[in-house]
């Protein structure tokens, strides 16, 4: 791993994905083509009718839900990454955003955040675009970590914003059944963030 003061340098890595901080201003995420399995806490196999996210898939999803509004990192292009084998793969290369502790302000603050997040949620229903994994499947893990749970939603100075579109979708206009079925999960998985996002700390 770099030094953390020069780039580019991994700030985080699994079997799954990497994310390198390019700049100050942009970051790259690698995709790599390892199946996720989502179980139950049986380790029973479960089955969330989402697809594997790619970062073709990724970048598609960054672009639609930048035409909508900000809530989501501004995509920027896609370059290529070679790993230290000489494995060459795709990148996502996208906006870099500043990160603050969750509940880093003051109750009333984040009561406001709280309400423009909602608001810019629903212009992206409306748009028929569903982020999908604003909270992450700790029910299948059996983990109850709130932080890991929520940690697709991201505090800023400026807002609180979304990240990682890998299970975004679009939903087709003439076949809205998927769509209210996934619709329902999200608003509740929003309700969940916000109870969250408004404990004391």
């Amino acid at each position: 791993m770099s030094d953390s003061t020069t780039y580019p340098h991994i700030i985080y890595e699994s079997r799954l994905t990497l994310i390198i901080a390019l700049s100050d201003a942009e970051l790259g995420k690698v995709m790599f083509s390892n199946p996720i399995r989502w179980v139950d806490s049986d380790n029973n196999p479960v089955d969330l009718g989402l697809e594997q996210p790619t970062a073709q898939k990724e970048a598609k999803m960054l672009r639609y839900a930048n035409e909508i509004n900000d809530l989501m990192p501004r995509f920027i292009e896609m370059r290529q990454w070679t790993t230290p084998n000489g494995e060459v793969h795709d990148m996502v290369v996208m906006e870099r955003l500043e990160v603050l502790p969750i509940h880093h302000f003051d109750k009333s603050t984040r009561l406001q955040m709280l309400k423009v997040f909602n608001e810019k949620l629903e212009e992206q229903r409306n748009s028929f675009f569903l982020h999908n994994d604003i909270k992450r499947p700790t029910m299948y893990f059996n983990r109850g970590d709130k932080e890991w749970m929520y940690s697709n939603v991201i505090q800023t100075p400026s807002q609180l914003r979304l990240i990682d579109a890998g299970f975004a979708r679009v939903y087709p206009y003439n076949d809205l059944s998927d769509f209210r079925m996934s619709l329902r999960r999200n608003l509740l998985e929003s309700m969940d963030f916000g109870d969250y996002y408004m404990e004391e700390e």
